[in-house]
């Protein structure tokens, strides 16, 4: 896991993966980013995340609808890929 500067190159994203993890106080939802060969971490409660989430929306054929899958979803552990980019 490294550290990113916002804004993402979002030409570099290849994969962009959400999922629940359970927290000592509630469920947290997490997001995985992996770019140029390695993944990034951000979970709702950083900072970046409402910025993260608008700039991740625009990549094409990212899936919108993420929060509603996940929100189906019990427990953690779900993983839902909500864009990836082919080879």
């Amino acid at each position: 896991m490294g550290r990113l500067k916002m804004p993402l190159s979002l030409s570099d994203i290849r994969n962009v993966t959400f999922y629940k993890r359970i927290d000592p106080q509630a469920e947290l939802l997490c997001c995985e980013v992996e770019m140029r060969g390695r993944r990034y971490f951000f979970h709702e409660r950083s900072q970046i995340w409402s910025r993260l989430i608008r700039q991740l929306e625009t990549l094409p054929g990212f899936r919108r609808d993420w929060r509603a899958l996940l929100a189906k979803a019990r427990g953690a552990g779900r993983r839902m890929v909500a864009f990836e980019r082919s080879a």
